[in-house]
């Protein structure tokens, strides 16, 4: 079995994934990683119900540490979310995980019982009618970023995940926002808006409908600070014949869901650049 992807990448996810483990286990513990072959033929062979047929990798990553509840493990991959204390992490580690694996086209799955240690099973597709070289040479390298700050503004808690996950690990610094309101909470005491400052805002993500104030009404608000913002614009929604006023309202693109991560990437460097 060969695997097609970013080896950089993939390395940072078994990085977050024994950094995890580690900090589940203060007093001590084991941490092993498996690798195996899988072969999906049928919906009773296939580990996750969502999981299409075929070749698959999967690595696993058990550790024997305090484990977690079914709400934590529900909320896990959440951007944000962690049951560390304040000064102890943000919660974005797995959120990048997942965002990487969905990035390869692959599949996440926790398995765990309070004290009883936690395992991680990540399903990538595998290939076994090609060289490695061949492989490698075929999947080009997603473009990343360099540490630019990026607002996204979604109000689909498992949209604002992925999105969330796959641009941090691209290499992104990503603020994220619920909604309009909130996203101008978030900045309205940061330098983030202002066009001269170091760590300035390089580009808005928002969803163009959302509850509270829309990804239109915010632009409009954010380009008060700083005519010359980057936005693009994602939506379920038709927008033919709105694209000339969507970009009367400063959006570069518009990316229609469901559509895949990879486009993100990079439709994301190609409007920064």
């Amino acid at each position: 079995y060969w695997l097609a992807g970013d080896a950089g990448r993939l390395q940072q996810v078994v990085t977050n994934l024994a950094i995890n483990a580690r900090d589940a286990m203060p007093g001590g513990g084991t941490l092993h990683f498996e690798l195996a072959r899988i072969q999906v033929t049928s919906v009773e062979s296939s580990p996750l119900p969502e999981m299409p047929f075929g070749e698959w990798i999967c690595l696993a990553a058990a550790d024997s540490g305090i484990g977690m509840t079914e709400e934590v493990r529900v909320h896990l991959f959440e951007p944000f979310f962690t049951t560390k204390d304040v000064d102890k992490g943000t919660g974005l580690g797995l959120a990048q995980v997942y965002g990487i694996v969905k990035l390869h086209k692959g599949y996440i799955d926790v398995q765990s019982r309070l004290g009883h240690g936690t395992t991680f099973y990540i399903y990538l597709p595998g290939q076994r009618d090609v060289e490695p070289e061949v492989a490698v040479a075929r999947e080009q390298p997603f473009p990343a970023g360099h540490g630019e700050t990026i607002l996204l503004v979604e109000d689909n808690l498992d949209l604002l995940r992925a999105y969330q996950g796959t641009l941090e690990g691209l290499g992104y610094r990503v603020v994220t926002a619920r909604n309009g309101k909130a996203a101008l909470g978030k900045i309205q005491k940061s330098r983030w808006i202002k066009s001269n400052a170091p760590d300035k805002l390089g580009l808005v993500i928002t969803d163009l409908i959302m509850p509270k104030m829309g990804g239109k009404e915010l632009a409009v608000e954010l380009r008060r600070s700083n005519p010359a913002l980057k936005l693009l614009g994602i939506t379920g929604y038709a927008v033919k014949g709105q694209k000339e006023k969507l970009r009367a309202f400063g959006f570069r693109e518009i990316l229609h869901k469901p559509f895949d991560l990879e486009v993100l990437a990079e439709t994301v460097r190609r409007i920064l650049d």
